[in-house]
């Protein structure tokens, strides 16, 4: 039980390397380190949603517990965890990247052409960050294997999207474009998997 577990830690920190390895790879050592400032606010606004899905996991981990190991037990810790990130998200994001172009602007002026990408790669940090609870709470009701399987059809459909925009001329758009499109479908897949385990209903 505890292999497709550790798996699934091990192909969420490939999924989150992925980009920076096909810029390297395919559009060079400057458009990586351009694409550093979208790395850096990424990385730093990525702990606030992987903290709240930390706290999450073993009052989660409890309530199926005390349950005798029925899903629909975390059925209303769930939807009311999910609803709660996604309205600190919206709120956190948009300050962010507000706060990140006046840094650009008067400090980094030479990162001006990451801002763009930046913007289409928030899109992608929200339902990245909006799937993490999906994903422990996946883990907690033993579907460890299937999350995997959704993790490596993303991982696939993100390398896919990133070296195609990338090798066909969008630069750092594309990859950002790329990325955000697979983290829509790893956020959808969470959904629709937790949503079949009974952990989330029609009413939440």
């Amino acid at each position: 039980k505890g292999l497709p577990v550790y798996l699934v830690h091990v192909t969420f920190a490939v999924i989150l390397q992925t980009d920076r390895l096909v810029v390297g790879a395919v559009l060079g050592q400057e458009a990586l380190g351009l694409y550093g400032i979208l790395v850096l606010g990424g990385t730093a606004l990525l702990f606030v949603p992987d903290a709240f899905s930390g706290v999450l996991w073993p009052f989660a981990g409890e309530s199926f517990g005390r349950s005798d190991g029925r899903p629909d037990a975390l059925r209303d810790l769930t939807g009311r965890s999910v609803r709660q990130l996604g309205w600190l998200l919206a709120a956190l994001l948009p300050g962010a990247l507000a706060a990140i172009e006046v840094l650009v602007a008067h400090l980094l002026p030479h990162y001006h052409d990451a801002l763009p990408p930046l913007r289409v790669y928030m899109i992608g940090l929200f339902a990245l960050s909006a799937a993490l609870p999906l994903r422990n709470v996946a883990m907690t009701v033993g579907a460890g294997r299937l999350l995997l399987g959704v993790q490596l059809v993303s991982l696939a459909v993100l390398a896919l999207l990133q070296v195609g925009a990338a090798t066909a001329g969008f630069g750092l758009i594309g990859v950002a474009a790329g990325g955000s499109t697979a983290m829509a479908l790893l956020l959808g897949l969470c959904l629709w998997l937790t949503a079949s385990r009974g952990v989330l209903g029609a009413s939440d």
